[in-house]
């Protein structure tokens, strides 16, 4: 394994210890302690893909120098900014969240998958999770996932498909898609062939 993809899987199984009902382990632990803390109903943890959210400052549109140019200049006297009001503008920096999505399934009491997708967020503490969403239509069908795997496309957004049997005995699974786009838009459904 590569630096990096060994850095990726360590991340990924002790994010996994932490959404299973585990405690993180200090940083000072050993990875082989930190693998051993892992549930043992974890079936797979696949991150990838990226995220980010500017803040509502970046989002505003600024006219261009042209349209200013064009348009006469707007005279209020009385509106100018307090005091108070551009303090509070140049020391309330304006900060982004980014992060990455993961996908985790694991094995609940009746041995059927459950299925979550989380929006992580990227802090000075480590990742955190943001949000936690159900897969709710592989989780209502009592599916058992046999594979997740991540499809890296580079651009923001993340994709991933699902193989999942109703019944086990069944000798082919199902094939289900997860695609969040730019936007953060989720689609879940099954693969048509």
């Amino acid at each position: 394994m590569t630096g990096f993809h060994s850095t990726t899987a360590a991340l990924a199984l002790l994010s996994a210890t932490w959404l299973v009902g585990g405690t993180m382990p200090s940083p000072a632990q050993d990875a082989g302690t930190a693998i051993t803390e892992v549930s043992d109903r974890l079936l797979f943890v696949v991150s990838g893909g990226f995220w980010e959210k500017l803040p509502e400052s970046a989002l505003a549109v600024e006219p261009s120098e042209e349209q200013t140019a064009n348009e006469p200049a707007e005279a209020a006297p009385d509106e100018t900014p307090s005091a108070e009001t551009a303090d509070t503008e140049e020391t309330a920096p304006a900060v982004s969240k980014r992060g990455y999505y993961r996908l985790v399934a694991f094995r609940a009491e009746d041995n059927t998958s459950r299925v979550y997708l989380q929006q992580m967020a990227l802090t000075d503490d480590g990742p955190a999770v943001e949000t936690t969403t159900e897969i709710e239509e592989l989780n209502a069908s009592s599916s058992y996932v046999t594979n997740i795997v991540q499809e890296g496309t580079g651009e923001m957004g993340f994709s991933a498909f699902i193989a999942a049997k109703t019944d086990p005995s069944l000798p082919e699974p199902d094939t289900w898609t997860v695609f969040i786009d730019e936007f953060g838009a989720i689609t879940i459904e099954k693969a048509t062939n």
